[in-house]
């Protein structure tokens, strides 16, 4: 049987309730689900689970960008969004409840993967996978920016400005991070198919929206990559996979300098720093997809030890 173990634990603290079953298969399944529960909790000791993202709108949450501009909030899209709309969801992170919805006018989106945020107040939207229904020649992988909303709750419509990427070797990549530092404006994206695996591109400094941008293919980073952030002292890039977070120094090239199990969880998928670079905020894209605060030392780029 499969099943998100973080449902075994519900927010309010208390356990799964097992009422009703024999005694004897009662204590076997308590017994089992809490070695699952202690296997998760061993393999990321410092995870703080927060909430489940709880509207019927978000069934594939493939991204999470924590607000700078409204502490408590983050933004989040779905891969595949059924009213066939660029909607960004504003999202209460205690609750996991959405607050307000943006909608990108005029924007038809194939498959975006990730959200970031820049220094300027600008939100960054990602459609750059690569679903088989994207034509290449007529759907270029691209990168949409917008002003983030002047107030997080509520409906809005918003014009947003278009970055087509270029890859160098003219292919067709799977690309699902999409990274920025704050302090350099660096933007970065990071493939996740299995022939280009963990390749890092930079984009240019100066973007054009009226012709292709391309890209310059740096070095092989490791497993695949489903999003990332950088610090926001901008010396630090936290990339994840599936089950492990990978720190890089934010150098030329780019160096491994450490690694940390992350909250088993179902299609885990997105994460994103907090302002202040204490924590960083992971999901997934199951359906109800949690969230975990993770504490982190941004300047000495490690997971806290206590």
């Amino acid at each position: 049987m499969m099943f998100d173990v973080t449902r075994v634990i519900c927010e309010n603290g208390g356990m799964l309730r097992l009422g009703g079953l024999p005694n004897v298969r009662r204590h076997a399944l308590t017994a089992l689900l809490l070695t699952v529960v202690l296997a998760v909790t061993a393999s990321a000791a410092h995870a703080v689970f927060v909430s489940h993202i709880v509207d019927s709108r978000v069934k594939e949450s493939s991204a999470l960008a924590v607000s700078t501009r409204y502490p408590g909030y983050a933004y989040t899209l779905n891969d595949d969004e059924e009213s066939n709309k660029a909607i960004v969801y504003a999202i209460k992170i205690s609750t996991g409840q959405v607050v307000g919805t943006t909608i990108l006018s005029g924007v038809k989106p194939v498959d975006p993967e990730a959200l970031a945020l820049d220094r300027f107040g600008k939100i960054w939207y990602a459609d750059t996978g690569k679903d088989g229904k994207r034509d290449w020649s007529d759907e270029p992988p691209t990168l949409w920016r917008y002003t983030e909303p002047t107030t997080v709750t509520g409906e809005h419509t918003v014009t947003a400005s278009p970055y087509v990427i270029e890859y160098p070797d003219g292919k067709h990549h799977d690309v699902e991070t999409f990274m920025i530092n704050a302090k350099t404006s660096e933007k970065v994206l990071i493939t996740k198919e299995p022939d280009a695996l963990g390749t890092r591109f930079s984009l240019p400094k100066t973007l054009s929206s009226t012709s292709p941008n391309r890209v310059v293919a740096r070095e092989k980073l490791t497993d695949k990559v489903s999003d990332g952030a950088f610090t926001p002292n901008g010396k630090w890039a936290v990339i994840r996979s599936a089950k492990v977070a990978y720190v890089y120094s934010a150098t030329t090239p780019w160096r491994r300098h450490a690694s940390f199990n992350l909250p088993t969880m179902y299609k885990p998928e997105s994460l994103s720093f907090s302002p202040n670079g204490t924590r960083f905020l992971v999901g997934s894209e199951g359906s109800s997809s949690p969230l975990y605060w993770i504490p982190f030392d941004q300047v000495r780029g490690n997971k806290p030890t206590s």
